[in-house]
Formats: structure tokens, C-alpha cells, sequence
């Protein structure tokens, strides 16, 4: 889910693997769960049953999805997991618990067997029993310090929906094939600068339809 342009218009894709087509929903500028629901909805009532999917850690987006999916199987993706966590902690942290938890998540994304995630899990309790309670009584007003507590949270929250890719070689690990295709997408819409307001999303759902051609495009919501 990003923004496109200065339109603030909240798009998802979805790329279905098997088939090897894209699904896009346009919601408008809301990204909470209300209308979030109200989408996921309608794709459920076109029998499209989500088993597994791989997304970033927008609460919103997980709790709809659970909602109209109860047994869906959340993945996180790793490549969004790892980015943000290296941001927090920056490229020459000086604490020492900061230097040993970007160690940590520099390890996210070569985890490729259950022995890399019971060490990688093992090496980040171990981390979380050392300095988890110092870090968390550090003021969170603080600029480095509040990051780093932000890190420690991502992974606390995370690492149970880390590893589903294991189990199951066509679950992706990370969103990087659909943020390849959304930058294509993103790119040719931005050609596009005379489009109404009311086209826009217009827009996005012919080029989605065109790229597909197929009836699935024609269930979508207008």
C-alpha cells in the first residue's frame, strides 16, 4: 500500500503467483481498517480465498485481512523487516546493544533453513535477555534511543510471522517482485499529470486490466 504522486491515493496490488496476474484496489486516501475491510470484503465475495500472504507490517492491512480471513497466514516480508530496522539503528551505531542488534538484522534475509532460524531466534533472545530491559528504560525522547527501542519492538512483533516461508516453498519471504512491479506502475502513472481526479483510479484499474486481460479485473470495485 503506498501513495501515488501528490493524489494520496492508498493502492494495493496483489500478484497472484500462481496464475501470474496482478489485482489492483484503489481505496481512496483511508488506510484504516473500516474501509479496508469494506475491499477485502468484496474479494471474498468473488471467492477469492487468501490462504497466505506476504506483506509489510501495516496493522491496519493484517487485522482486516484477519478479519475477513480468519485463518489466513500472515508472512512478513523480511525485505521491509530488515530496511526499516537497519534505518533505526543507523550504519555506525555506538551503543554497543544497537551494534549487536544490527548484526542481528543484517542476518534477516539469509535465513534459508530451520537450523538459520533457530540460530538467528536464539542469537536475538540472547540479545533481548542482555539488553531488552536497559533498553527499554531508556528515554524514549531521545532521538537514537527511541529508535532503538523501535528496532527491538519490530522484531519482538515480527519474528513470529517471520518464518512461515519455511514451511512452504510458494510463500515469498519478501514483497520485492510486487514493489518491482508497483515502481513500474508508479512510473507510468506519473505520465499521466492531466488525469482528473476522478480518472486517476480509472487509470490504474484499465493498465491492471490491459496488463492481465483477463474477466477476474472485471469483479473489481468502481
Amino acid at each position: 500500500m503506498a501513495p501515488i504522486s501528490d493524489t494520496k491515493i492508498a493502492c494495493f496490488f496483489y500478484w497472484m503467483a500462481k496464475a501470474e496476474k496482478r489485482l489492483i484496489i484503489v481505496i481512496g486516501s483511508e488506510k484504516t481498517i473500516l474501509p479496508l475491510m469494506k475491499y477485502f470484503s468484496k474479494l471474498n465475495t468473488v471467492e477469492l480465498v487468501l490462504w497466505v500472504i506476504t506483506t509489510d507490517g501495516n496493522t491496519s492491512v493484517i487485522r482486516a485481512l484477519k478479519a475477513v480471513w480468519p485463518d489466513i497466514i500472515i508472512q512478513r516480508c523480511l525485505a521491509h523487516i530488515q530496511r526499516q530496522g537497519l534505518s533505526w539503528l543507523r550504519r555506525y551505531p555506538k551503543l554497543e546493544a544497537a551494534k549487536e542488534l544490527r548484526k542481528i538484522f543484517l542476518a534477516v534475509a539469509k535465513i534459508e533453513s530451520y537450523c538459520q532460524r533457530d540460530k538467528f531466534l536464539n542469537t536475538f533472545m540472547n540479545w533481548e535477555k542482555r539488553y531488552g530491559q536497559s533498553v527499554k528504560l531508556l528515554p524514549s525522547s531521545h532521538k537514537v534511543f527511541g529508535d532503538l527501542q523501535r528496532a527491538r519492538s519490530l522484531l519482538l512483533n515480527a519474528w513470529p510471522d517471520m518464518f512461515h516461508y519455511l514451511n512452504d516453498s510458494k510463500i515469498a519471504s519478501t514483497t520485492n517482485r510486487i514493489e518491482g512491479y508497483f515502481s513500474t506502475i508508479k512510473g507510468r502513472y506519473k505520465q499521466h499529470h492531466g488525469l482528473s481526479k476522478e480518472n486517476r483510479p480509472k487509470y490504474l484499474f484499465w493498465y491492471i486490466y490491459l496488463k492481465n486481460n483477463t474477466q477476474f479485473t472485471n469483479t473489481l470495485p468502481t
